[in-house]
């Protein structure tokens, strides 16, 4: 996640600037990383992510990243939340501040991740690395999240049928309205984050990796989204999108959905629960009707000891 430099303040500003001069003689130098975690293994890995991650965003973006940057390890939730300004949904784990080269991350012991630590680290490293690239000018959210979303690696099963699910719901986003997924609640974000990988692994998977670069160097210039696009795809941005748009109507339906393993497997479970509740109900049933034939047939009745008939 990351925030746009329009929504920052003044105070804002001087709690970030206070908090890294407090905590600024806890930091330790790796290369261009400033590191500051609350134990010795999560600095560790934290290290051992960065440096793997800067390597790989240097070839996918084509500029070496050369600022330093510092990376803040929260070790609780309060911690994360007052680096981060409180502005920080109660879904987030990571925040990016490219212009400011800030990065902080909750640790894993500070709740409960839907996805790894390290995966959250690419994350927001990707978001800094892609800023510096376009010299901090604006580009479309989409590009910024789904580029974050492909170098992390944050894509699984339950993502293809939130998709399909969304096409067959007509809850899809239009790509403009990824600008706004700050304000959207957990499962709306779901949607739009996965809206953001696919748009920009259709890019890389269409156009190639040389495309995306092209299109970043648009924004550096300044150009607004529809002359970038243009220029670099032979489209505006509301064609892009429209084409994006066909892509997902011909790979996600509910064909998908029905045939994913994980709904597959549901739905044999689900049988096979339905299959037992019935066979347990006849059981009941016969059960039931042979105590009634007994009850019918039975010549076994009380008498006193003369006979009946004496």
């Amino acid at each position: 996640m990351m925030f746009s430099n329009n929504v920052r303040n003044i105070i804002g500003a001087f709690v970030l600037l206070l908090l890294l001069s407090l905590g600024a003689s806890a930091y330790e130098q790796v290369g261009i990383f400033k590191i500051q975690a609350p134990d010795r293994d999560l600095f560790e890995r934290t290290r051992i992510s960065l440096l793997d991650a800067k390597a790989n965003l240097e070839r996918l973006l084509g500029e070496a990243i050369t600022d330093t940057i510092r990376v803040f390890i929260a070790a609780n939730r309060y911690d994360f939340d007052t680096a981060a300004f409180g502005g920080i949904p109660d879904w987030g784990v990571g925040v990016a501040i490219p212009s400011r080269n800030y990065i902080s991350v909750l640790s894993p012991s500070g709740k409960n991740m839907n996805m790894s630590f390290e995966m959250v680290i690419r994350h927001e490293l990707a978001h800094v690395a892609i800023n510096k690239r376009v010299d901090g000018k604006r580009i479309p959210r989409f590009m910024d999240e789904g580029f974050a979303m492909m170098f992390a690696h944050q894509w699984g099963f339950g993502d293809d049928i939130t998709i399909a699910t969304a096409q067959v719901t007509g809850s899809l986003y239009e790509l403009w309205e990824i600008d706004a997924v700050n304000m959207l609640n957990s499962s709306q974000a779901r949607i739009a984050y996965a809206e953001s990988y696919l748009a920009v692994k259709y890019i890389f998977d269409v156009f190639g990796k040389d495309t995306f670069q092209s299109l970043l160097d648009g924004f550096r210039k300044g150009q607004d989204r529809n002359t970038v696009f243009r220029n670099v795809l032979g489209t505006d941005f509301a064609g892009f999108d429209k084409m994006f748009a066909d892509h997902l109507k011909s790979n996600y339906h509910w064909i998908m959905i029905i045939t994913n393993p994980i709904v597959l497997w549901i739905g044999v479970v689900l049988l096979f629960l339905l299959g037992f509740i019935l066979i347990k109900k006849r059981n009941k049933d016969i059960y039931k009707k042979w105590e009634e034939e007994e009850k019918l047939q039975s010549t076994d009745f009380d008498y006193e000891e003369s006979s009946p008939w004496d």
